[in-house]
């Protein structure tokens, strides 16, 4: 049997990692960060990791560019205060741990179909350029409390399996949530919408209710949460939650 030279992923000509002995076939022979089996080597990970990532420095805060499409992060991830002036293409990727992108500056981003299996934080961070979330898949509680979308922010078929926090987050550019799914709660209190164009899909059934269940419970129909968003500089001042039922 032919045995592999490269990893499998496609794309990745890193050598082969798993399980070490040089013999490698088929599916089995993946890089250390595309590997399925690199929970049993974290610390090698980890190692791995760091080395990946001082090589993509340009000073102590900048980062050129990030490739880590498809990679599979066993251990928790911090990438925080940091300014990324060129892609960081997160497309693909499992996060099987806390990952946390707090106060950090993107150019661009690209995240679809990615999956995060624990905490993900992007508090306080802003994307220049297109954020693209695609069908992310959010499997715990997610924050973009205080986060700034300055171009467009694509979260359609993204799933929303814990708590999503949009609070006081600024939507700059066009911002799609087109047959997104919240399975528990989105909180959107007191966002800042300078965006001409903001939708939820024709599969999205938005509700808002006050925070403090006073009598004031307002049910909103597409069509009426569309002429809503439309207005410029638009706040919700009583803090609401809006959850969306499918």
């Amino acid at each position: 049997m032919e045995h592999r030279t490269t990893c499998s992923y496609d794309g990745c000509t890193r050598s082969p990692w798993w399980p070490g002995d040089g013999k490698f076939s088929g599916v089995d022979a993946f890089c250390i960060f595309h590997s399925p089996l690199s929970d049993k080597k974290r610390k090698e990970f980890k190692e791995a990791w760091e080395i990946f990532l001082a090589n993509t420095f340009s000073d102590s805060r900048t980062i050129t560019s990030l490739d880590c499409a498809g990679f599979i992060f066993p251990v928790q991830i911090e990438l925080k205060n940091l300014i990324i002036t060129g892609n960081a293409d997160f497309s693909r990727t499992v996060f099987r741990k806390d990952a946390s992108f707090d106060k950090t500056m993107f150019a661009s981003a690209d995240f679809s179909g990615a999956r995060f299996e624990s905490d993900a934080r992007f508090r306080k961070s802003s994307f220049a350029m297109p954020a693209v979330f695609k069908h992310t898949e959010f499997c715990d509680d997610v924050s973009f409390t205080n986060t700034r979308f300055i171009d467009e922010a694509d979260f359609s078929n993204v799933s929303f399996f814990g708590n999503a926090h949009f609070t006081h987050a600024h939507f700059d550019g066009k911002t799609i949530f087109d047959d997104a799914r919240f399975s528990r709660f989105g909180f959107f209190s007191d966002i800042n919408l300078s965006c001409t164009t903001i939708t939820f899909g024709s599969h999205s059934r938005p509700y808002a209710r006050n925070k403090r269940r006073t009598s004031s419970h307002a049910v909103f129909s597409l069509s009426r949460l569309w002429n809503s968003f439309q207005k410029q500089h638009l706040k919700y001042k009583s803090a609401p939650i809006l959850r969306f039922f499918l």
